[in-house]
């Protein structure tokens, strides 16, 4: 049912991809209340996809041949897309006392595609310092620049690989969670190799433009273990039981956060100016959240060489994450559905999603709740609602753990994954976890940048946008 081996992307750029699916339920209103769930041991859910990308970006590419077809002054000598994602949830109750559940949590995300495009044209800005003219009362107005024959390509490429193992402390009486501990581990490969691609600086003083035309080959890597353990004061009470349909509810709690990370950041094909450049931009990122910096000055970057000190306190000395209080403040809402889950029969369900500050809801994405199974049970992104552009779907669980066997194998990065890797779909906003959200996005800004001088968005403290950034839903990933 899967899998191709090639890839581009970040799982960022991923999920966009995978709105093309359009999947499409409807979700008719049911009134009813999903109470405080009882568990044995051994109750157990799964959910996930295997997406093939390439199918998803066909009509994208159809675009770009039609282009070509239709105008004589675009031609387009290459144009491939390969890639497949996968990513996969298990949970499962492993033991019971009279006040709390122990439950295992495990998941991987596995990653490839390529992308090759060449084009040629004879409108390409001509390359040069190109001067406008300056208006007394207008003041600078850009000039026109003329046109070039050229043929510019790029090829970029992307295998990555997140696995998460773990277990965490969920309360009898309210379900709420106490404490979690998981390994997490992240392995990255990535390239872009671009020719002839046009860079533009605009200089409004002098009033001109420059284009120049740049080559370049960069390459990426990352190899990341990390192992966390968060403790809750109060208990984190995600669901807040009963969940009734519209309601919207507060979570507060203080996440005590340990535990350690390690490992490097590679990149190669940068000139020193624009690594440095990096380096400066990523710099200020965490001094603008609170966070003063050392080891952080040049590739490869090593995890374990890095201090962060938050005020007078230490949060990360030689790959050593200590004791950091972390406040963990949401709004979260839920709306009532129904949905066919693994069993084939439809179920009622409640989407849950966060609300910003105004209780305006943004996020087109939920967590799939079950009162059925007790469990979060999948997660979707719709561009409307009943209407999915991304799914993770409920399956039995026996499956669910022999894709993430899969994916662990088939994803591998380099050799075989055996350490289990990043959850992004369940852990906490953990602010330990915050340099491997910040590892995506330093490739991101590395594989993507246009310009020589990239503009560096800042390391969020919780998972990147379009990657479930909640306090990791309850037990399922």
């Amino acid at each position: 049912m899967r899998r191709d081996a090639r890839s581009r992307g970040l799982v960022r750029l991923v999920i966009a991809i995978a709105a093309l699916l359009g999947l499409a339920l409807a979700f008719p209103p049911v009134a009813a209340q999903a109470p405080v769930p009882l568990h044995d041991v051994g109750d157990a859910v799964g959910f996930g996809a295997s997406i093939d990308l390439a199918a998803a970006a066909d009509p994208y590419l159809d675009q770009l041949r039609m282009l070509d077809a239709a105008d004589d002054n675009f031609t387009i000598g290459t144009l491939t897309f390969t890639g497949t994602l996968d990513a996969w949830v298990t949970t499962e109750v492993v033991a019971e006392t009279p006040t709390a559940y122990t439950i295992q949590e495990d998941s991987a995300v596995g990653l490839r595609a390529q992308f090759a495009i060449e084009v040629s044209s004879t409108l390409f800005p001509a390359a040069g310092t190109h001067a406008g003219t300056i208006d007394p009362t207008y003041g600078c107005i850009l000039p026109e620049i003329p046109s070039a024959s050229r043929t510019a390509s790029a090829d970029i490429r992307i295998a990555y690989l997140s696995t998460t193992s773990g277990t965490s402390e969920w309360s009898v009486s309210e379900f709420a969670l106490l404490e979690s501990q998981a390994n997490h581990t992240l392995d990255l490969s990535a390239s872009s190799a671009v020719t002839n691609v046009p860079s533009l600086e605009v200089d409004f003083t002098a009033c001109e433009i420059v284009v120049t035309y740049e080559t370049s080959s960069v390459s990426v890597t990352a190899d990341v273990d990390a192992a966390v353990r968060a403790r809750f004061a109060p208990a984190l009470d995600y669901f807040a039981f009963p969940i009734a349909d519209g309601e919207n509810w507060s979570v507060q709690s203080t996440a005590t956060l340990a535990g350690t990370i390690r490992g490097p950041i590679g990149a190669t094909g940068l000139d020193p100016d624009e690594e440095q450049a990096f380096f400066d931009q990523l710099e200020a990122a965490f001094a603008a959240a609170g966070l003063s910096v050392t080891g952080l000055s040049g590739f490869p970057i090593v995890l374990e060489d890095i201090r962060i000190m938050l005020g007078l306190d230490t949060y990360l000395a030689d790959g050593v994450i200590d004791d950091v209080p972390q406040a963990v403040d949401l709004t979260l809402e839920a709306r009532e559905g129904t949905m066919t889950l693994a069993d084939g029969q439809p179920h009622t369900v409640y989407l849950i999603h966060d609300l910003p500050v105004g209780g305006v809801a943004v996020s087109t994405c939920s967590w799939v709740y079950s009162p059925d199974d007790g469990f979060i049970v999948g997660y979707v992104c719709e561009i409307s609602p009943g209407v999915f552009v991304f799914e993770l779907e409920n399956v039995p669980p026996q499956e669910a753990e022999g894709e993430i066997d899969s994916t662990r194998v088939d994803y591998a990065v380099g050799g075989t994954a055996t350490n289990p890797l990043a959850d992004f779909f369940l852990a906490p906003p953990f602010l330990g976890l915050l340099l491997i959200a910040a590892a995506v996005l330093v490739i991101a800004a590395l594989l993507m940048r246009g310009r020589r001088r990239p503009t560096m968005m800042p390391p969020p403290a919780m998972p990147p946008p379009d990657i479930p950034s909640s306090p990791g839903p309850p037990p399922s990933p």
